[in-house]
Formats: structure tokens, sequence, C-alpha cells
């Protein structure tokens, strides 16, 4: 099973950054929690980022996770 950072925050604190620069440097895919759910549901999130379901959008993000670290194992 592939292994798995998760680097969680607040909206514009640099997470993506951080992860860009880590996924470089450890020659590790990167991968957006937004970005993942919006390719599964096709929902697009505006400035404020409200979700329809968060609920639904966390399970959502918990199976894309686990399909991508038998991806990238």
């Amino acid at each position: 099973m592939g292994k798995t950072i998760f680097i969680a925050g607040a909206y514009g604190t640099g997470k993506s950054t951080l992860c860009s620069k880590l996924s470089a440097k450890i020659q590790i895919p990167f991968f957006s929690a937004g970005d993942l759910i919006s390719e599964i549901n096709g929902e697009q999130y505006g400035a404020n980022k409200v979700v329809s379901d968060k609920k639904r959008n966390q399970t959502l993000l918990a199976k894309k996770v686990q399909e991508l670290n038998q991806i990238h194992s």
C-alpha cells in the first residue's frame, strides 16, 4: 500500500507551495484535495470555498486517496 503525506491548513496559508516544493524534493506526486473532489463530483469552488455536502466530500476524498495510493505504490 502507498504512503500518504496529508498537509492541512486554512485557505491561503501556503499548503500548495509547501507541497509542490516537497513533491519536487522527494519525488512524490502532489494532489490538491479540493481539485480531487472537484474532479469527482464536478463541483466548482469559489473564493469562499463553500461546499454543498462536506461529509460526502470527505468520503469522496478518502476513496480517491485510496485509489491514488494503489496507483502510486
